[in-house]
């Protein structure tokens, strides 16, 4: 009977030692104070899958008190874009589809500015131009030349990247073509263009126009007359491809994404971080100050809206860093938009592509390359 008798203490004392208090038996170091634990500063709130496999970029616009999303496909058998209209809870609701490969999307005052993304003189598709006035039925109202990425700065000028014109059957190309939507924006007027190579992207802030050269580094011109762009300084770390960029709020610092600082497309790396941040203050000399890299996944574009630098980092998804110290980001949020493809796997061109954060809600909608949008919303946003 020494047995059961046995059982029966040892089932009290731990009976006794549950029902104890934090402060009679101590606390555990592992536990976790709620009031400790850092609310995320921001949530996932929607995502949305549409037809193939092959999304490409977003933006965004805002009429008549409600936020719209335009994603656009480029998938072989749904060759089209979405406009998305943006509930106040971020539930979306597709309002119309358009039969048009966007590759690349931006708008102007109530027209929207698609490009098909190709950039090697085989595009049989001009730029299109919709009037969206009503966004549940776009309208076709005028054509320019197709390119890879496009631009439109607030004064109304259209910047167009890696175009390829054909004259009398040679092919002309242009690094970089400046066009004037102010007159009539459906019949975009050249004012100017570069016989440089190629350029991959532009990012124009205030009256400097960032351009993001692949291999050959980054161009920073002044744009006060965009007919006669005066180029200012460059900044090259002497490897990489810079791809895309930004700007601090107060111009002093330059973020350059570099899309091939790490590669799985059985192509030689061509090294550099991911993120390069330069100290542009004295635009003749920008220096480098700073860097993110995240040895994951490659980098795709990058903006900036306050102290917030929204990122789509491709197979890693969304990253969203705090820039209040420039040199010194801190990555305070990301989520994998693409959760059936592991990290440090064969990424080639998969994930988060596109990212846009410029809606006056704070809302914003990221793009992934299997055809999904995602919205994103601050906490405490309702």
């Amino acid at each position: 009977m020494k047995k059961p008798v046995s059982i029966l203490l040892v089932l009290l004392i731990s009976l006794f030692f549950f029902n104890c208090s934090k402060d009679d038996v101590g606390t555990n170091e592992n536990e976790v104070d709620e009031n400790e634990i850092e609310a995320e500063p921001f949530e996932a709130v929607s995502s949305a899958t549409f037809p193939g496999n092959k999304g490409t970029d977003v933006w965004g616009f805002s009429q008549d008190g409600k936020e719209y999303a335009v994603f656009g496909n480029i998938s072989s058998e749904y060759r089209e874009f979405y406009i998305i209209e943006i509930s106040d809870s971020g539930s979306p609701d597709l309002i119309s589809r358009t039969p048009y490969a966007a590759f690349d999307i931006k708008l102007w005052q109530n027209y929207l500015y698609v490009v098909d993304g190709t950039h090697d003189g085989s595009s049989e598709n001009s730029g299109m131009i919709y009037d969206i006035q009503n966004p549940e039925n776009p309208v076709p109202v005028g054509e320019f030349p197709s390119s890879h990425n496009i631009f439109i700065d607030d004064r109304g000028y259209l910047y167009l990247t890696g175009r390829h014109l054909k004259e009398d059957d040679v092919e002309i190309v242009f690094g970089i073509t400046i066009y004037d939507l102010n007159n009539d924006p459906t019949n975009p007027e050249l004012i100017w263009s570069s016989d440089e190579s190629e350029s991959h992207d532009i990012s124009v802030i205030g009256e400097r126009m960032f351009d993001f050269h692949g291999e050959m580094g980054t161009f920073i011109y002044d744009v006060s007359n965009p007919s006669s762009p005066v180029l200012l300084g460059s900044a090259k770390a002497g490897v990489g491809y810079d791809h895309n960029g930004w700007t601090s709020n107060d111009g002093n610092y330059l973020y350059i994404t570099n899309e091939f600082a790490r590669s799985q497309l059985n192509i030689t790396i061509l090294g550099g971080p991911d993120i390069a941040i330069w100290d542009i203050s004295d635009v003749s000399n920008p220096r480098q100050v700073g860097e993110i890299h995240d040895n994951s996944s490659r980098v795709h574009n990058l903006y900036i809206v306050d102290n917030l630098a929204y990122v789509s980092y491709y197979s890693a998804g969304l990253k969203i860093f705090d820039i209040s110290a420039p040199e010194n980001p801190v990555l305070i949020y990301e989520y994998d938009t693409d959760r059936f493809l592991p990290a440090q796997t064969n990424d080639g061109f998969n994930g988060a592509f596109g990212v846009y954060p410029f809606t006056n809600s704070g809302n914003v909608y990221v793009s992934d390359l299997s055809s999904k949008l995602f919205t994103f919303k601050p906490v405490g946003n309702d």
